[in-house]
């Protein structure tokens, strides 16, 4: 990332505990839920999930961020609002190896889940089991 001061954006290491952090709050406060949906902000915790999502799906060592940042869209994608706000518009270019696209968030959610399904590390066998199983 290209700044005019040096030093002036850090990554922070703590990225595991903080979508961790995010996913209880998710899925014991209902009203929190709630309110992250009825905003766009939901988009702007999406794109740094699938993020990690895309990074990780290669390290073994990292099935851990995996399993829990699958958990988050599964919590997220039970709620509709979850599929409105995917309609908007990605503008937002992050360094990922995915092919240049024009689209909405559910495209780049798509792309995603293919690399992760078809690139994806054997370790996350069992997790893609739980993401798609048959509920009927």
């Amino acid at each position: 990332m290209q700044t005019y001061l040096p030093n002036s954006c850090k990554k922070i290491g703590f990225h595991e505990e903080l979508l961790v952090l995010f996913w209880k709050m998710c899925d014991y406060n209902k009203k929190f839920l709630f309110y992250v949906l009825k905003t766009s902000d939901v988009l702007d915790i999406l794109v740094p999930i699938l993020y990690f999502l895309n990074e990780s799906r290669n390290d073994p060592g990292k099935v851990g961020l995996m399993h829990v940042g699958v958990f988050i869209l599964l919590l997220l994608s039970g709620e509709r609002n979850f599929g409105v706000r995917l309609n908007k518009l990605y503008l937002t270019r992050v360094p990922m190896d995915l092919p240049i696209f024009t689209g909405n968030h559910a495209d780049l959610l798509i792309l995603v889940f293919h690399k992760i399904i078809t690139y994806g590390h054997l370790r996350l066998q069992p997790l893609l089991a739980v993401v798609f199983r048959d509920n009927l």
